[in-house]
């Protein structure tokens, strides 16, 4: 059974509009066990962005970071160099 206050969240969370409701175990679900690191460097632009949708979300911004990693890998195998070559165009095109 569901404790009131979670329910109550995803239920607002439903009527936001929200498409992907993951509930803590779902979630859970689609997290791997972390046996690697990795780092590197991002603008402050991205960092916050990032962060506001983690804070959005209700995740951490290491859970975020790790399914958007996650999601572009997934697109990477299905759509290969062609996935590289959209960000890329659509990069230049914001920057003109």
């Amino acid at each position: 059974m569901l404790n009131n206050g979670i329910h109550n969240v995803h239920q607002s969370q439903r009527q936001n509009n929200c498409h992907c409701v993951l509930y803590p175990v779902e979630f859970a679900k689609i997290m791997s066990p972390k046996d690697e690191r990795i780092g590197f460097r991002v603008s402050s632009e991205v960092k916050n962005a990032l962060a506001q949708i983690a804070k959005k979300e209700g995740r951490s911004l290491a859970q975020i970071c790790e399914l958007f990693l996650k999601g572009a890998v997934r697109s990477y195998n299905r759509q290969g160099s062609k996935y590289v070559h959209l960000l890329l165009e659509s990069k230049q095109a914001r920057d003109l």
